[in-house]
């Protein structure tokens, strides 16, 4: 049995409707229970007649069924598996990976640099924001502005931005972003570091030589929108501007933020042992 340590429940779901696995859903079920008594009408054969009446009773019983997140993790992927419509790589083979096919994949993860470019941009996203809604357009924050923000701003939750290395040269790494409130109970991010397994969709195929930034998944807040009307060097300023704040020990970038092929951009839906 796979037991993950982080679990997207609703991208799991979405998964087993667009690929037909039949999977129980969660609610109440109600059963309606009528109960009726028709004693009839007639005349008694002595002095006294009478008329009956019928009477409905109705009684109401409901049942919870419980959606079991493992086992609909564990069935998904062996029904995947069994009618080979997942690119299984954990076996050694050179399954192809294809945009928006299934996958699995097993190796050494580790935090990516492009988390830490986000977690700083996070903390200075509501600084930016108010100077959008003031009409600035400098988009250049004074140190002193960095610093209250910095020190007693209020921060935006930034995803962490996981990275699975190749094991050979020749190979492609995988990249993703993980949601911190989909960590399964018991675990952290620490727990998500090492020799693991995942399991998700194929986003985006980074070919050889291209590159991918990863700004619009590792920094929340930052839509296209928002970006063109920072200008393609803001995020760049941005982290040269704070580097004094950060101190000596973070060599954070904004370049850290670019993928360079061969890569994945992987959809996770779950991450196991």
């Amino acid at each position: 049995m796979r037991s993950p340590k982080y679990l997207d429940i609703d991208l799991l779901r979405q998964m087993a409707d667009y690929f037909g696995i039949a999977v129980a859903t969660e609610g109440q079920v109600t059963r309606r229970v009528l109960d009726t008594t028709d004693r009839g009408v007639g005349i008694n054969r002595g002095v006294q007649g009478r008329a009956d009446r019928t009477a409905t009773e109705e009684i109401t019983e409901c049942y919870q069924s419980e959606l079991r997140p493992v086992k609909l993790f564990n069935d998904i992927i062996d029904e995947l598996l069994v009618s080979d419509r997942v690119a299984d790589l954990t076996q050694g083979t050179t399954a192809q990976v294809i945009h928006r096919r299934p996958l699995m994949v097993e190796g050494e993860i580790e935090v990516a640099p492009a988390s830490e470019v986000g977690d700083i941009l996070a903390k200075f996203m509501p600084l930016l924001t108010g100077m959008i809604a003031e009409g600035r357009t400098d988009f250049n924050p004074s140190q002193q502005e960095l610093a209250q923000q910095f020190v007693a701003g209020e921060h935006v939750k930034s995803p962490y931005v996981m990275r699975m290395e190749a094991e050979d040269d020749d190979g492609q790494d995988f990249y993703f972003v993980l949601d911190p409130d989909k960590i399964a109970s018991g675990f952290s991010i620490d727990d998500l570091v090492g020799e693991l397994t995942i399991f998700g969709l194929a986003e985006k195929i980074v070919r050889e030589g291209g590159t991918y930034s990863l700004d619009r998944y590792a920094v929340p807040g930052i839509n296209r929108t928002f970006r063109r009307a920072m200008g393609k060097d803001a995020v760049r300023n941005l982290m040269n501007s704070t580097r004094e704040l950060r101190g000596s020990d973070s060599n954070a970038d904004a370049s850290d933020l670019d993928v360079h092929g061969p890569a994945v951009i992987v959809q996770v839906v779950g991450i196991f042992s």
